[in-house]
């Protein structure tokens, strides 16, 4: 009997579900669903496959103790020091055992100097030897530059473990030292100037023409607020500007329609960097005066790449923290990039060249193109002499849509008289006459961005089957298979085919006149079929616009590269976006695939490039011994970390200087007992504050003064650590809770206002209690009350300025919290999610 769609739906999955019996028994079947003879069959084939595990063990262990016998033992009481090592590496020199342009020579160049200062030090502490019996470890060691580089190198493959096993052997630098290499410095602005210095030296090194383009993208990450550690900001509002060296009106000679609409943006990011300085005001201030406009949380970052056109070079040059994406914001991104990377100086001063731009076919980015020049697919650069640059759409992008467009149900595609159903598609997979799979069109989230089984869809052996099978029928199928193959594969090529420019053209025509038949049948469309039904029988309209504009700004950049860059060899594989996807998984991979922050953004940007340097240079290993020829490092000497010098000035660092706070006439010598300055505030009221509040209070005070050693030096040849004790104290934390509320209050109240968060929020509120008055007022009342015996200044400016310098960051972190501005927890990795299905009660068994 026949049966209805429905229904046959119905009893194919309940026979799918159903158990089938096989000829062949599977070790991991329950033995529930097993019968006597099925268990034997199984039993036998686990005993087989114990004896064959057993044989391997067995020759794994012989294998074993024929290299342990084979091992050349260390000999006994052999002690090298610094002379005996130097001997021996200048006979390994003149035999030319040893290159000495090899990283070998610089480990034992590093090795040598180690060991002299470790026998020094070990004999200036009297033969004293640390908890595990081993000599101390030799202190201000400076390294080569090249032992730095293969140490990076060996962290970025080995982690911290392996890295630490291999330090207990070789005398390398500490994991924390390669730590702080990796990440050289972690700036959170979208344009990092250390990092574009970083990239031109790499395409110096590499020998790169410097022509290329703009590719970039979006990801989505964790909204909330997060201290940046390093610069003392809070991270996580959108931004759209660029270094004060980059910064100069962009739209002056940009002539656009939409250039007043991106330059009030930019005005309105702005604004953040402008308002900053309403925060050092005095409390005096009006309450107008103090209030900054609301800035917006960051819910995704567009990362901008730079990609060579020959494909041998690319590298991330900004990423822009954006609450939401326009075709303002792109505009306004897009320019200053492109006005950062054209004043780009290479070799005889040729500058960068920006070409062509890349991204995916959203609608904002359709909007820009449209706004961009009078073409949707050219416009000139006015920042390096109104030469064309390009706009393209990932063709990756573009196959995956026109497989959609296929295999979708809204859409009932014909040309020609002929339909374009994937029904016939359907039949050959039912009757196993194709290569293909049910998953090539039975999409989920997953395999709909698999660009592979688009392709595989949509591929010339498809055509060929369909052909094969169903010939009358399938006439315009097969025709639109085989020009989305066409056009696939002309654009994934590493070098333009004779017949290049041809075929391009061929497929703008197939569909330029499908479009044209569309439109001149809606006249005469049948009855009862709207407009919109009728555009359904031709793939949509964006997606046609982003198929011509791409080939046209393929073809344009072609010829203009033939014109004009001759030496340049074009590789149209290159104007994929397939870099910015695989940093982007790049970036998930750091945190087990979970989304970033802000600020985990930035940290892995350092890193990623970091490894990126090491990884291009590694492989100009010259020959098979190992040795790195080091003439051949234009930036040997630029890698190393810039240390921060002990006596220079941090930002963060307001109180430990005396000079920078003290003064006279407010010392604690002029304050008498009992008596007060006559304009200091009077002293809050604890009614104010729940019992929750006060425990949080005064747990965060715990940890304040946990920071403090008391072992160091400056603490103890000065009172700092009888004041600290005193302090710590539980009689002393009424009046120590006093001087924390009167601080806490103001800090809500001017600082961090709920809605009214700013990025360098935390930076104003250390500079104005780095000046405020009343603020060394309550700290002399609290010594006071704590009948402390007179010191000098000098000897309380370094508890001060701790005490002050973690109590605001504290609070920052609670007030972050409290608004509901950290990041959100929702989204957890797959780890944290497999995790998570383990907690609880266990779930119950539908049977």
């Amino acid at each position: 009997t026949t049966l209805c769609k429905h229904c046959y739906e119905a009893h194919r999955n309940t026979l799918r579900y159903l158990l089938r019996g096989s000829d062949h028994t599977n070790i991991n079947t329950p033995n529930v669903f097993l019968s006597y003879q099925e268990i034997l069959e199984k039993s036998r084939s686990l005993k087989k496959e114990n004896m064959n595990l057993t044989k391997k063990v067995v020759y794994a262990n012989r294998l074993l103790r024929e290299q342990r016998s084979n091992r050349v033992n260390a000999p006994a009481n052999f002690k090298v020091n610094a002379s005996q090592l130097g001997q021996m590496v200048d006979t390994a020199i003149e035999n030319k055992w040893l290159s000495s342009d090899s990283i070998l020579f610089h480990i034992l160049q590093d090795s040598m100097l180690s060991l002299q200062r470790q026998e020094t030090q070990f004999e200036r502490s009297k033969g004293k030897l640390t908890k595990e019996k081993k000599k101390p470890r030799p202190k201000g060691m400076r390294y080569s530059p090249l032992t730095i580089k293969w140490c990076c190198r060996i962290a970025n493959q080995c982690r911290e473990s392996g890295y630490d096993a291999i330090s207990n052997i070789l005398p390398i630098p500490r994991w924390n030292t390669i730590k702080q290499y990796r990440q050289q410095s972690c700036n959170s602005d979208p344009i990092n100037l250390e990092n574009i210095s970083k990239m031109v030296q790499e395409i110096k090194r590499r020998k790169c023409k410097g022509v290329g383009g703009i590719h970039f993208d979006e990801i989505i990450i964790k909204k909330g607020l997060c201290i940046n550690k390093r610069t003392g900001n809070l991270v996580g509002f959108e931004n759209l500007n660029i270094p004060e060296e980059y910064l100069c009106n962009i739209h002056e000679t940009h002539e656009t329609k939409s250039s007043q609409e991106s330059s009030q943006v930019n005005e309105e990011s702005q604004s953040s960097s402008q308002s900053s300085h309403c925060f050092s005001t005095q409390s005096s201030t009006t309450d107008d005066q103090t209030i900054p406009e609301k800035n917006k949380l960051a819910t995704m970052i567009c990362q901008f790449f730079f990609t060579s056109i020959e494909g041998d070079f690319c590298w991330p040059v900004a990423s822009f923290p954006v609450a939401r994406v326009n075709h303002m914001k792109i505009d306004a991104m897009l320019w200053q990039v492109i006005q950062c990377l054209s004043k780009i100086e290479l070799n005889d001063k040729e500058t960068m060249q920006i070409l062509y731009s890349v991204c995916d076919g959203s609608a904002y980015s359709r909007a820009f193109f449209k706004t961009a020049g009078n073409s949707n697919f050219v416009c000139p650069n006015p920042y390096n002499d109104n030469k064309p640059i390009y706009w393209l759409s990932d063709f990756p992008h573009l196959i995956k849509r026109l497989r959609n467009h296929l295999i979708s149900s809204n859409r009932h595609m014909h040309f020609d008289g002929h339909d374009i159903s994937p029904s016939f598609i359907v039949d050959l997979i039912k009757n196993d006459n194709t290569m293909l799979k049910w998953k090539h069109i039975v999409l989920s989230a997953r395999t709909k961005m698999s660009v592979k089984r688009a392709v595989q869809l949509l591929s010339y052996s498809t055509s060929e089957d369909l052909a094969e099978h169903y010939f009358d029928k399938t006439i315009q199928l097969r025709k639109y298979i085989r020009t989305s193959a066409m056009f696939f594969e002309t654009l994934n090529s590493c070098a333009p085919k004779p017949n290049f420019v041809r075929q391009l053209l061929q497929v703008k025509k197939y569909f330029t006149d499908w479009n044209a038949e569309v439109r001149q049948s809606s006249a005469f469309r049948r009855n009862g079929c709207s407009l919109r039904d009728h555009y359904k029988s031709f793939i949509t309209h964006e997606s046609f616009s982003d198929i011509v504009r791409t080939i046209n700004g393929t073809i344009g950049l072609f010829s203009y590269l033939q014109l004009y860059h001759e030496n340049v060899n074009f590789v149209p594989k290159s104007l994929s976006q397939d870099d910015v996807e695989n940093y982007f998984s790049l970036q998930r991979e750091r945190i087990a695939g979970s989304k970033p922050t802000v600020n985990q953004y930035f940290e892995t940007n350092t890193t990623l490039a970091t490894d990126q340097l090491l990884r291009g240079e590694f492989s100009d290993i010259n020959d098979t011994v190992g040795s790195y020829n080091a003439l051949n490092l234009p930036n040997l000497a630029k890698v190393p970390l810039k240390r921060r010098s002990k006596n220079g000035k941090d930002e963060t660092d307001l109180f430990h200087s005396t000079a920078n706070w003290q003064d006279d006439s407010l010392s604690y010598e002029n304050i008498g007992d009992g008596q007060l300055p006559s304009d200091s505030p009077l002293l809050l009221s604890m009614s104010g504050m729940s019992g929750r509040d006060r425990k949080v209070l005064k747990k965060q005070f715990k940890e304040i003064t946990a920071y403090i050693e008391l072992n160091t030096p400056h603490v103890l040849m000065t009172g700092a650590q009888r004041l600290t004790n005193t302090l710590k104290q539980v009689r002393n934390w009424p009046n120590v809770q006093q001087f924390l509320v009167e601080i806490d209050s103001n800090l809500r109240n001017q600082f961090f206002c709920t809605g009214f968060w700013k990025p360098d929020v935390l930076l104003s509120a250390l500079n104005f209690y780095h000046s405020d008055v009343k603020t060394r007022q309550a700290w002399y009342r609290l010594l006071n009350a704590l009948e402390y015996p007179s010191l000098d200044s000098t000897d309380t400016a370094f508890v001060f300025g701790h005490v002050i310098k973690r109590f605001l960051k504290q609070r920052c972190l609670y007030y972050i919290r409290k608004d509901n501005l950290c990041p959100s927890e929702n989204d957890h990795s797959a780890i944290r999610q497999y995790l998570k299905s383990y907690s609880g009660n266990e779930p119950k068994l539908n049977i």
